[in-house]
C-alpha cells in the first residue's frame, strides 16, 4: 500500500562501500512493484559520490525506487535530502571486514588506480594499503553521517551488515516499517528465499563471501596494531568492539 497519493516514498539506502547494501538493495528490489533505480546524472556527479536536487525528480511515481549510493557527507548533500525531505537508511559494516572485503574486490577491478599496486604487492602489504585507505575515506564517512543522523533520529535508520547476514527478513521489515509501507510477510519470505547464499553469488558478481569477522584469517598484529590506532575507537563507538583490548 502506498502511503503517499502524490508519490511513493524514496528508499534511500546510503551506505558505506563494501558494506552488503548491493544485497539490500537487490532484495528490496525484488519485492513487488519496487524498483532499482539509478537515477537520471548525465555528468556523473553521483559516481563522486555527490547528489543534486534533480537526481531525484526523475524518481518514477507508480512504484517504489529503492536508491543505493555512497554519497559523502557534505553541508551541500545535505541540503539536497532536506529539500527532498528524504528519509534515509545508513548502512555500514566492521570496518576491518570492509578492509579485507575491498582489497580482494579490487584485485578485480582492473581500472582501479590501485589494481596493479595490490597485485604487485604481498597480501599481507594490501591488507595494510586497504587499511589505510579505509582510515582516510570511510572512517570519516562513518564518523559523520552517524554523527548528523544522531541528531535527526526522524530521518534516519541505522542496518548494518551484520544485521542484515543475521536476519535478512527482519531487516527488511523493518527498512519497510521506516517508510510505512506495508507488505505482506509472505511477499518478504519469498524474496529472502531467492537470496539465500547459494543465489547471491550467481545474482551480485562482487559478493565474495560475506562472512563476519573474516578479517582474522588475513590481519597481523600489525594490521591489528594499525586499526587500534587510527580506527580503535570507531570500532567501540559502532559496538564492534568494547575495548581497545581486542
Amino acid at each position: 500500500m502506498m502511503n503517499n497519493a502524490d508519490r511513493p516514498p524514496i528508499i534511500f539506502l546510503l551506505a558505506l562501500p563494501k558494506s552488503g547494501s548491493t544485497w539490500l538493495c537487490y532484495m528490496l528490489a525484488d519485492i513487488p512493484g519496487f524498483l532499482l533505480y539509478s537515477g537520471y546524472d548525465p555528468t556523473g556527479i553521483t559516481q563522486r559520490h555527490d547528489i543534486f536536487s534533480e537526481y531525484f525528480d526523475s524518481v518514477p511515481r507508480n512504484q517504489y525506487a529503492v536508491i543505493r549510493l555512497h554519497t559523502r557527507y557534505s553541508e551541500s548533500n545535505v541540503r539536497v535530502v532536506k529539500g527532498k525531505k528524504i528519509r534515509i537508511v545508513l548502512m555500514w559494516r566492521d570496518l576491518r571486514d570492509v578492509v579485507v572485503s575491498r582489497y580482494f574486490w579490487v584485485k578485480t577491478l582492473r581500472d582501479n588506480p590501485f589494481y596493479q599496486l595490490y597485485h604487485d604487492c604481498s597480501i599481507e602489504e594490501g591488507i595494510m594499503y586497504s587499511a589505510k585507505y579505509v582510515f582516510k575515506r570511510y572512517v570519516p564517512w562513518v564518523r559523520k553521517w552517524k554523527d548528523y543522523a544522531e541528531k535527526h533520529p526522524d530521518n534516519f535508520m541505522f542496518v548494518t551488515y551484520e544485521g542484515l547476514k543475521e536476519n535478512p527478513y527482519q531487516v527488511i521489515r523493518s527498512v519497510l516499517d521506516f517508510y510505512e509501507i506495508e507488505i505482506s510477510p509472505e511477499k518478504i519470505k519469498n524474496v529472502v528465499r531467492n537470496y539465500d547464499r547459494i543465489q547471491i553469488k550467481k545474482k551480485i558478481p562482487t559478493f565474495r563471501k560475506g562472512d563476519i569477522g573474516d578479517w582474522r584469517n588475513f590481519f597481523s598484529e600489525d594490521h591489528i596494531e594499525e586499526f587500534k590506532r587510527n580506527a580503535g575507537d570507531i570500532l567501540v563507538e559502532l559496538g564492534y568492539e568494547r575495548h581497545l583490548d581486542w
